[in-house]
């Protein structure tokens, strides 16, 4: 008798959900909130570090303390720490460029079951050697390739969305060896100037995606080229109840004012009140020629927020700006962490502080091993062990002959069954 062989074939995907961790954007401006989402499917108890981009995942006893840190629930005291997903920010992170790590260890060394991919904050990576250039002058622009990535670097208007520049607005571009055909695309530092750049206010950006739409994975601060309308910070990042520093450009010597507004307003269509306004002059109280100055420079006080400075020509509400400066904000003044906890933690949960040392690398999650398909839980119906127990009612009164028509297979198929006849007559206790 043979044995059938019955194979099962894994399936080709792996239907288990593994934990995830993910940054909103690729770049944040200097003291910005870092939008974090979570995944974890399992719900086991985790936290998440935010630590230098290159620390390798890989290793869990370098150096180097987390610049922040928080449980799953978005904050280093709550008490629900091992919830399945969820959506967050983390504030206070300096500028650099960084990874989010997600950890499930309570003691040391940690590992890391996940990281994101990395993001700066701050004018990380590059920068224009002037905040204003003439019409017509050369543009230098200062990188530093922290990806260590092919890359290119490109020169787009100041209002373009870092996460989504289209091809059709940009102004300028080269690779990082100066111009678009060399083979540099991959030097760690340099230096690259445009000389064909527009009068306007512009941007320039570092871009790893090689097909549109693009996603900047640094960007500078604004600069302006010829005589435009510019309002520029002094920093990106300011203390509640420190003044904020404003310059501001106004070539053609028009009546303006400058307002804060909330960082995403609709520079064409300003509406609700400002947190702060002045005159050119820095006053709200001078008049004249005072409210038509060319250019200047003064201070203002504004309450906590993220927010954006504008200029604005028109005298009745709504308004339209005509220049708008980079992000800044206004925040307690709570210093970055600069010290780590104890490297040896309780067993439990730590609730002081993130890890001193880097992530071990990330976790090797295995494709379980398939389990057969159950088998049938019923055996087969056996074969009858016995012949029917009623016996013909007659036996054939007739045997065929052998005709002329008849061939001789047909023959030996009417002897076959004439044995098989006599057989059953036997069984049956008949004498033939």
């Amino acid at each position: 008798a043979e044995t059938e062989l019955t194979s099962f074939a894994p399936p080709l995907f792996s239907t288990v959900a593994l934990p995830e961790i993910s940054v909103a954007q690729a770049s944040y401006a200097s003291g910005q909130s870092v939008q974090l989402t979570v995944e974890n499917p399992d719900g086991d108890r985790v936290w998440i570090a935010i630590r230098r981009h290159d620390i390798s995942p890989h290793d869990s006893t370098g150096s180097g303390s987390s610049e922040a840190w928080s449980y799953v629930c978005g904050s280093t005291t709550c008490s629900d720490q091992s919830l399945d997903s969820n959506s967050f920010d983390i504030d206070d992170i300096g500028d650099g460029l960084w990874r989010a790590y997600l950890m499930k260890d309570m003691t040391f060394p940690y590992e890391a079951m996940a990281f994101s991919n990395a993001f700066s904050v701050g004018s990380t990576g590059i920068s224009s050697s002037l905040a204003r250039y003439e019409s017509g002058a050369t543009v230098s622009l200062s990188f530093a390739n922290i990806w260590s990535s092919r890359f290119w670097i490109t020169v787009y208007p100041a209002d373009s969305t870092p996460d989504d520049a289209q091809s059709g607005s940009l102004e300028a571009w080269a690779w990082p060896c100066g111009d678009q055909t060399c083979n540099g695309d991959t030097m760690s530092s340099g230096e690259v100037s445009f000389n064909t750049i527009e009068d306007g206010v512009w941007r320039a950006f570092i871009m790893l995606d090689m097909y549109s739409p693009y996603e900047s994975v640094a960007f500078s601060k604004t600069f302006a080229v010829g005589a435009v309308d510019q309002i520029l910070m002094r920093k990106e990042a300011y203390s509640v109840g420190e003044n904020v520093e404003v310059s501001f450009y106004n070539p053609t010597g028009a009546r303006v004012w400058i307002g804060v507004y909330p960082a995403s307003s609709d520079p064409s269509n300003l509406q609700g009140s400002t947190a702060a306004w002045s005159w050119p002059c820095g006053t709200r109280t001078c008049t004249g020629t005072n409210q038509y100055l060319t250019d200047g420079a003064f201070e203002l006080s504004v309450r906590e927020g993220e927010w954006r400075v504008y200029m604005m020509r028109d005298m009745t509400y709504p308004y339209s700006s005509v220049a708008y400066s980079d992000l800044f904000i206004v925040a307690p003044s709570t210093p970055n962490p600069t010290t780590a906890p104890p490297t040896a933690q309780p067993t439990s949960k730590p609730t002081t502080a993130p890890p001193t040392n880097p992530p071990t690398p990330l976790a090797t999650t295995a494709m379980p091993t398939p389990r057969p398909s159950p088998l049938p839980t019923q055996n087969p119906t056996p074969q009858p062990s016995a012949p029917p127990s009623a016996s013909p009612t007659s036996f054939p009164t007739s045997f065929p002959t052998v005709g002329e028509t008849q061939s001789y297979a047909e023959l030996q198929s009417r002897i076959a069954e004439l044995e098989d006849i006599i057989k059953q007559m036997e069984d049956d206790g008949c004498t033939v």
